[in-house]
């Protein structure tokens, strides 16, 4: 696993003595008015550089923000996984998929996810939602996840909204599963949320890998599938394990996906 990693900061808003003297760490990332920084995985003199800035930042009480709001300073880090790290992993958190839909998806009254038709193409094997976790397969693909015997897993009518001569007349169904996990130990309360939402966290970096204690999982037995305790976002998460993962993988069915991790006690 390695890192990316991104600083930004805008110099307006910014304590002006902290600004120049990150400035004068590397000179060529200033722009008009911002510092912008990125480190790619492999760069490691890059890497410590943004970790001496964060630093920096946090020892002047500046609070970090995703997009490096006036006043703040933004940091982003996002893992890099190759695919020795994601078959190591027990279970794996479904992320978003290469093929999304572009839009929040909602729900109709009876609680299907609503389709947009102008996006359901028939080359649809896996789809998420851009904005949740919500997953939709083909009737294909459900055929062949039903095949595996997966624990816990079940599917959701959907319904196509709007009109389209692109939208695949197949059935796409929508991804669920009847278990349900224990609270992480590293997902807080979102304060900032409309909605009451989680995020995972990891220090010395946010939006980190889930952790769960072995005692907490061990009462659930085996499953394939599973959604978390926490909404993340504006509904809970799934989560499957390396048997669902592999299966998926060997039925030519890509899924994207970030290893989940178990604690001892």
């Amino acid at each position: 696993m390695k890192y990316y990693r991104s600083v930004w900061i805008e110099e307006q808003g910014f304590p002006s003595e902290l600004y120049q003297t990150i400035v004068q760490l590397k000179p060529d990332c200033r722009g008009k008015d911002h510092f912008h920084l990125e480190c790619q995985p492999d760069d490691d003199v890059m890497a410590a550089l943004a970790e001496d800035i964060v630093a920096l930042c946090e020892s002047h009480g500046l609070k970090r923000t995703p997009q490096g709001t006036a006043g703040t300073y933004g940091y982003n880090v996002a893992r890099r996984y190759d695919a020795n790290d994601l078959k190591a992993a027990p279970y794996l958190m479904l992320e978003t998929q290469k093929r999304m839909f572009r839009e929040r998806l909602m729900r109709d009254d009876s609680g299907r996810l609503m389709l947009p038709a102008s996006q359901s193409g028939t080359s649809i094997k896996i789809a998420s939602g851009m904005f949740n976790h919500s997953y939709v397969v083909s009737d294909s693909a459900r055929k062949v996840l039903e095949a595996g015997q997966l624990a816990g897993l079940f599917f959701r009518d959907t319904v196509q909204k709007g009109t389209s001569v692109r939208a695949t007349a197949e059935a796409l169904w929508e991804i669920d599963s009847n278990v349900r996990l224990p609270k992480m130990i590293n997902s807080l309360l979102n304060e900032h949320s409309v909605v009451p939402c989680y995020v995972i966290v990891e220090r010395p970096y946010r939006d980190g890998e889930p952790h769960y204690r072995q005692s907490d999982l061990l009462p659930l037995g085996q499953f394939a599938i599973a959604r978390t305790f926490e909404p993340l976002g504006s509904e809970p998460g799934l989560i499957v394990s390396q048997s669902f993962y592999q299966h998926c993988l060997r039925s030519k069915i890509p899924l994207e996906a970030r290893p989940v991790r178990i604690d001892p006690d």
